[in-house]
């Protein structure tokens, strides 16, 4: 589209004059011979430009060039080459370096569950029925935190009033409001 306008580009066998389309190849020298046969010189032109390109075409499928390309290349023989025996360069294990951070992490990770578990067993070993009793037996295996010092939940962060009371963990001693206290992290 040169300076705005819309050019019409055409593909295919056209007639170079009347720009007609015609199928095939011999069809658009039929055309040619019929209806422009006035213009010889450019009829032996245009034959001859057919007739070069189809010795080309012809010649290609043969594969003559390529012949002739791999007979000009010549190939030597490989040489064969005796490497000397290569002594083993230097290794080291990194087994211990990966056993030392494996056991860190699962120590980081196994840690507090271990501790919670080992608490809860505390806590139901020897449950008294007596409530007063029981409070006293969740207060000495976990110490429990001041409920004073703390005005919200540290989970949901709500403040603490009449309806929503604080609740002090069995496990970990630290005071939760009732619906965190419902569902362990």
């Amino acid at each position: 589209m040169a300076n705005g306008e819309d050019i019409l580009m055409l593909e295919g066998f056209l007639c170079p004059i009347c720009k007609a389309d015609l199928g095939t190849a011999d069809e658009l020298l039929a055309h040619f011979q019929e209806e422009h046969n006035e213009e010889q010189d450019l009829l032996k032109s245009f034959k001859d430009l057919f007739g070069k390109a189809k010795k080309k075409f012809l010649k290609q499928e043969d594969g003559d060039d390529f012949n002739s390309i791999s007979s000009s290349i010549k190939i030597s023989p490989t040489h064969n080459i005796q490497w000397e025996p290569q002594k083993i360069g230097a290794c080291f294990s990194h087994f211990a370096t990966f056993e030392r951070d494996r056991s860190a992490r699962l120590n980081r990770a196994t840690m507090p569950t271990n501790l919670l578990l080992i608490r809860l067993d505390k806590l139901m070993d020897k449950m008294p029925t007596d409530p007063i009793k029981k409070k006293a037996h969740e207060q000495k295996v976990v110490p429990w935190l001041d409920g004073t010092s703390v005005t919200r939940c540290p989970s949901c962060t709500r403040s603490f009033y009449l309806t929503r009371r604080q609740h002090h963990c069995r496990l970990c001693g630290s005071i939760i409001c009732h619906d965190c206290s419902s569902f362990l992290p």
